[in-house]
């Protein structure tokens, strides 16, 4: 037997090749799809995992997301919710207390085991970064700014009178202002 003898006959491809679209996963017709992903967000999950969990695309679920007006009203409904959970899982794990017994002889003492205590603040930490992401105006950065007039004291505002300025007054300061801002 030769070489070519000893490989596998592929058949031929007849026909015409057709245009495929490509299958839309079910999930996405299904009916209360969008409060299923609302409903696991908006208690703590995040889209990522949601998507990992159904085997989904995140991008193809993000672009229906916001395909649609309604869905994204409400995904942006559950993001905010979502923020309130994270703040109260905050207090929860504040109140968590790690503790770790040790034993010296017959004493036994109770003591703070240090990564739990490290793992908390991690913990706390990614969630106030998250919740100021999602609800900013709530839990964003407090950010303020004060202005102040010369030598730190309070601005000063003057009123000018323009009614008993003439025409050609008016026309200088005009020219004035226009070239202090640049015009």
């Amino acid at each position: 037997m030769s070489m070519n003898d000893k490989r596998k006959k592929v058949p031929a491809v007849v026909g015409t090749v057709t245009d495929v679209k490509p299958k839309i996963n079910p999930w996405f017709k299904r009916e209360g799809s969008i409060e299923e992903l609302c409903g696991y967000v908006a208690q703590g999950g995040h889209l990522a995992g949601f998507c990992r969990e159904r085997g989904l695309l995140y991008t193809s679920v993000s672009d229906w997301i916001y395909g649609n007006e309604q869905r994204s009203v409400l995904y942006a409904r559950a993001r905010e919710e979502r923020a309130e959970v994270l703040a109260d899982e905050i207090v929860s794990i504040s109140d968590e207390v790690a503790v770790e017994t040790k034993h010296e002889g017959e004493e036994v003492k109770l003591v703070l085991d240090a990564t739990a205590v490290a793992r908390n603040r991690l913990r706390v930490d990614a969630r106030k970064w998250a919740a100021s992401k999602l609800k900013p105006r709530k839990y964003g950065d407090k950010i303020t700014q004060e202005h102040t007039g010369a030598g730190g004291g309070p601005i000063t505002l003057a009123a000018l009178d323009l009614k008993n300025m003439s025409d050609s007054e008016l026309a200088q300061m005009q020219a004035l202002l226009s070239k202090a801002s640049g015009q």
